[in-house]
Formats: C-alpha cells, structure tokens, sequence
C-alpha cells in the first residue's frame, strides 16, 4: 500500500542510525521485519525491491517497507540517516518522496538522531516528536512542489479559507477575490482541483470541525453552530444531518457510547 507522510503513523521506533560507507558498494536484504526511512544527505543510493527502484540523496528520501527483499546500490559514498520503526498501516512498496529543503530536514534527522543516541528520560517521546517533524516538513514540500499552474492560483484563496472558516459571510466572490479571477472562473478552477465546489469544501471542513467539538466540552448546539461558521442553528443541523445521516445530538450521544465501550 502507498502512503502519504502525513498519514504514516508509528506504532514505536526501534532505532535511529547514521550510515557511513567508506566506498561504492551492492548489497541485498532479505530478512528485514521493520519498516524504515532512509535519508542520504550526500552521495546517492538506490533501492530496488518489489519491481521498484528508488533514490536516496540529498533531494529524494526512501520509505522502505518491511518482508520486502530488496537490493542497495551505493553507487555514490555519502551520509545516510535511517529510521528503523513498525508502521500501523501495511506498507509493501517502496516510495519516494522529494525533499525540498535538504539542509533544514538533515537538521532535523542529525538532532533526531542525537536525541535517541543519548536515551535521556523521555527520549522516544522526543524522537517520536521529531520523526513527525521530519514526515511533515517532506511532505509540505512535495505539496509545495506541486503548487504550479492552477493550485497556484488558488493558494492565496486557500490561505484566506483557512482563517475565515468560521466567518458566515464566507462566500466564492471574497474567495475569487483572493486569487484575483473571477467568481465564475474561480468556481471552475476549484472544483476541477480539488472535486468538489468551493462552499461544498468549506461545508465538509466546517461539519468536521463540529464533529471535533461534539466531542467535547459544548454543551450547545447553537454555539457549535456559531463558532463552525454557520448561518443559523437551523442551516447547521440540516447540513450536519444531510452529511453525517445523525443530528448533532444523535452524533455526540453515538459516539460518546463508542468511546466508552
């Protein structure tokens, strides 16, 4: 299965290494029961596993999946950080992902890689905070790569969603606004990148924000319906039926009975 960093999640990690060959080299792996991230910050490898060959180097980093044989190529000497740990999710591919900050993201593998070296009280806390940092740096700049042509135009739009979400007056003229097209234009624009119109976007983001606090600690509909953005009280638990198939209420008594089970 394919994954996206940001929706890797790690069960523990179970080491953090720092590989240095002297020079080039092949090598094969079969027994491997882990999942891992390798990073060469100079020089290049390349993997080949599973009818894939990836490249690791200072622009490209390797997911590399685990009871997967695989060859290694270290067709350029160099530093390379790998990040042993159990993944979740079932991965059987390898992936790569393009690293668009190569100095800032071996920051980050070099102080991951200290933190664990000196196993200090709370160490796999702070290595676990630090491995997200790393999948969430990588994968903000792959998005970012991708941001040409149409997603650029919409970028500052998306900026202005972000912190207008639960503004009542947000509507597609101030969002088209924003990316200087026309409302028509925009619209289009919109629902060819992201499939699905603008106020559907914003409603769906809106509904998940309710679910979130129907969760907690509000007690009133009617606030939940306020702080989410919407109109009235009414407007909101039509769409969060429509969307869900349970009112507000019905959504909160459900879950809150899950959780306890």
């Amino acid at each position: 299965m394919n994954m996206t960093l940001d929706k890797l999640v790690v069960r523990r990690i179970y080491a953090v290494n720092t590989i240095r060959h002297r020079r080039p080299v092949k090598m094969t792996r079969r027994d491997r029961h882990l999942s891992a991230l390798a990073y060469k910050t100079s020089g290049e490898s390349v993997y080949t596993g599973g009818g894939v060959s990836c490249v690791s180097d200072p622009a490209h980093l390797v997911l590399i999946p685990p009871n997967v044989p695989y060859s290694i190529d270290v067709a350029e000497t160099g530093t390379c950080y790998m990040i042993e740990f159990e993944c979740a999710a079932e991965l059987d591919a390898f992936q790569s992902f393009p690293v668009t900050d190569p100095d800032g993201t071996e920051k980050l593998f070099r102080n991951l890689c200290d933190v664990w070296a000196m196993h200090a009280a709370g160490y796999e806390a702070a290595c676990m905070s630090c491995a997200y940092e790393i999948f969430y740096k990588v994968h903000v700049g792959a998005i970012k790569v991708r941001y040409t042509g149409k997603r650029a135009v919409l970028e500052p739009a998306m900026e202005f969603l972000k912190t207008h979400l639960s503004d009542p007056g947000l509507c597609n003229a101030a969002l088209a606004e924003r990316a200087a097209v026309s409302e028509v234009y925009f619209r289009k624009l919109f629902t060819e990148e992201y499939g699905v119109s603008p106020m559907q976007y914003v409603r769906t983001l809106r509904i998940e924000k309710a679910k979130d606090m129907l969760l907690g600690d509000y007690s009133s509909v009617a606030a939940i319906a306020e702080v989410t953005g919407f109109a009235s009280v009414y407007s909101f638990c039509r769409a969060f039926k429509s969307t869900t198939g349970l009112t507000p209420t019905e959504y909160s008594r459900h879950s809150r009975r899950v959780k306890t089970k």
